[in-house]
């Protein structure tokens, strides 16, 4: 088949088997940290494939909300590959340790209030635990120096950290209505039928089926860009990827967060996307994309904020 005319949905047919080999691995081998970085790669493919496998839908608005999971996925361990091998190690096993410790005091406290007859896996005793857990992450700050004063750095200061704040904050606002209260969201979901409005989340399905396909495969590009050379796959997969990097590209029209016609304002015309996007081939643009080694070098952290009197 000529390489030059597949589709999307054909690129990714052609990589699930790759995916398939890579998805797999053990702890004892490859660690946490390269187990997270496999089982992250097979979420993002996985997302990719079903998105790009299924018709506009209902689905399409809850699924806009998961590529935020992708997006924090490649930022944080993205960060963690900074780290000393012995480290990235340490910090992924307390994340892991850390997070059962506490969804395991929240089941506990939901499960005693409204259900309390069933048995569960109950946190007794856990808060001394829990410290230690966070104190120990707190050492690593004295290596890393993350800015803010907290046993782990937030997602945005992460982002930062490793240049890819703007793609944080661009999906993180696309997102946000989706888990936070938001009431424009929710008008937004609004049709005007005989003088009335009809709430569906259908309404805007063509709307998120074309949001999540254009950043699932941006996010999707990335995660391949950034660590195919870590799972030793980069230079088995990179001429699908540049295949999929140059689909992207040549799409007349990003999704944007608030559209122009949603405003009721006047339109641009198709024939002057066509001439901004060809004037914009016209010269060099700055490529989007890099692929980085499987070593990654440490990057130069944010400047951080002096130690608290008396902070170890």
């Amino acid at each position: 088949m000529d390489q030059s005319i597949l589709s999307v949905k054909e690129i990714l047919s052609q990589l699930e088997p790759i995916i398939a080999r890579t998805a797999r691995g053990s702890t004892r081998e490859d660690g946490f940290f390269l187990s997270c970085v496999r089982a992250a790669f097979a979420k993002s493919f996985e997302l990719n494939t079903f998105i790009h496998n299924h018709q506009p839908g209902i689905h399409d608005f809850a699924i806009t909300a998961s590529l935020r999971g992708v997006c924090e996925d490649i930022i944080a361990l993205r960060f963690i590959a900074t780290f000393s091998a012995a480290h990235r190690e340490e910090a992924v096993a307390v994340l892991m340790l850390k997070s059962v410790m506490e969804l395991m005091q929240e089941q506990t406290k939901f499960f005693e209030k409204y259900r309390p007859s069933q048995p569960i896996l109950e946190a007794n005793n856990v808060a001394n635990e829990i410290l230690n857990l966070r104190l120990r992450l707190r050492q690593m700050r004295k290596s890393y120096r993350w800015k803010k004063h907290r046993e782990w750095p937030s997602v945005q200061e992460m982002a930062d950290f490793t240049g890819l704040r703007p793609l944080y904050d661009f999906l993180y606002a696309a997102t946000s209505c989706f888990v936070h209260f938001s009431p424009s969201n929710l008008i937004r979901m609004g049709k005007v039928e005989d003088d009335q409005l009809r709430f569906s989340t259908s309404n805007f399905a063509e709307y998120y089926h074309a949001f999540n396909c254009q950043y699932g495969l941006f996010l999707f590009i990335t995660f391949c860009t950034k660590f195919s050379a870590m799972l030793k796959i980069r230079e088995e997969i990179r001429p699908h990827i540049e295949q999929l990097i140059r689909l992207t590209d040549e799409e007349l029209r990003w999704p944007e967060l608030i559209t122009i016609e949603e405003l009721n304002l006047p339109s641009v015309s198709k024939m002057l996307r066509v001439m901004a996007h060809s004037a914009r081939n016209a010269v060099d643009a700055p490529a989007v994309w890099e692929w980085e080694d499987a070593d990654v070098k440490p990057l130069e952290p944010p400047p951080a904020e002096p130690d608290l009197p008396g902070e170890d």
